[in-house]
């Protein structure tokens, strides 16, 4: 929260931030950055400008110095903490956000009201304690009943309802993560395996301790746990080609990142979608909880032959050549494995409870 005695009023500190979106954008439009192409709206440091030009500016260290004295709470000493946040980085993604705002209606001015809005995007980021952090990821051979969207233990289903719209995924992480169109690199993602869904989970995020890798990777565990269910029950040979990782804010302390998962040269020979409906979410959530309450012998082992069989099965998604047929070989050798792991007696159970669901 903002410190009281930081000696920096609300009114100082908007001004400064003006002050910063004057010169910056200035250096900007002088190596041709802005105003960016009609294309791609969004720029990004490391890629589009050089940060360090904007960093030696005098108005970028006083906003800095601002953002450190209103916050020590966040940016105070951060080569000490386990998850530093730095003020430079959270003040260089609010010049990307005014860019990107700015391009919605050609106005590139520090008092538009794209600008405006920027910085009331920061301050409320700033000036929260909890932040959300959503995880949103392409999926082919997913559709719902009802071609709407539903909700299944904390993941939403969001099947595509019309095969001519090329701008499915995009839109789809753009409603989650704004900030997601500047992940894709210049590139629209296409993929060619029908019907397409996207599947989203969000995670909170302390921001006294931001870790950002850390709940990205729950997230991810959260929706590879579905997809892996999914298969199980419904033998659907859907598969996951990227996600998108960012917060719910243009204006944020983490740079969307984007994460590709198979390589997909040419549509696949075989298709099994998985259609979804609350009958089927249900299912799902009961082999969860079986999964769960398995009694897996782990201690003094390696790994233990059920792991590997979930594992080699998840695995043979990754792909579309031999090394399936490996993956699959590999699990079923690992279901049949002798009981040494004390798993005889829980996989019959969980075998018989499996076609029950």
């Amino acid at each position: 929260m903002t410190e009281a005695n930081s000696g920096f009023g609300e009114t100082e500190f908007r001004h400064a931030l003006r002050d910063l979106v004057v010169v910056a954008f200035a250096e900007l439009t002088s190596e041709r950055v802005i105003p960016p192409s009609r294309f791609h709206p969004w720029i990004r440091v490391g890629r589009d400008y050089y940060g360090p030009a904007l960093m030696a500016l005098p108005e970028f260290k006083t906003c800095e110095a601002i953002l450190e004295s209103r916050y020590p709470n966040r940016f105070d000493k951060p080569h000490t903490r386990r998850h530093p946040e730095f003020a430079n980085h959270n003040l260089l993604h609010f010049i990307e956000a005014c860019v990107r705002r700015c391009w919605d209606d050609d106005d590139y001015s520090a008092h538009s009201d794209a600008v405006a809005d920027s910085i009331s995007g920061l301050t409320a980021v700033l000036d929260a304690d909890l932040i959300e952090l959503k995880v949103v990821r392409a999926v082919s051979h997913i559709q719902t009943t009802t071609g709407a969207a539903i909700t299944i233990d904390g993941i939403e289903v969001v099947p595509e309802r019309d095969r001519q719209d090329f701008d499915f995924f995009m839109s789809e992480c753009r409603a989650r993560v704004p900030g997601a169109g500047s992940s894709f690199n210049r590139e629209r993602p296409a993929i060619f395996a029908h019907p397409h869904a996207v599947l989203a989970t969000t995670e909170t995020v302390a921001l006294s301790e931001p870790d950002w890798f850390g709940t990205v990777g729950t997230a991810q565990r959260r929706i590879d746990r579905f997809m892996l269910l999914l298969r199980l029950l419904t033998g659907t040979t859907a598969k996951s080609h990227f996600d998108v990782a960012g917060t719910g804010s243009l204006v944020g302390p983490m740079t969307p990142q984007i994460t590709h998962y198979h390589a997909q040269a040419l549509p696949p020979m075989v298709r099994r979608s998985a259609t979804v409906d609350e009958k089927l979410g249900r299912a799902v959530i009961q082999l969860g909880a079986m999964i769960d309450g398995l009694q897996v012998k782990r201690e003094g082992m390696a790994t233990a032959s059920f792991d590997v069989a979930l594992d080699r099965f998840t695995a043979s998604f990754a792909s579309d050549n031999l090394t399936t047929v490996v993956d699959l070989a590999t699990a079923l050798e690992a279901v049949f494995v002798d009981s040494s792991d004390g798993m005889g007696a829980s996989r019959l159970d969980f075998n018989t409870d499996l076609r029950r669901c």
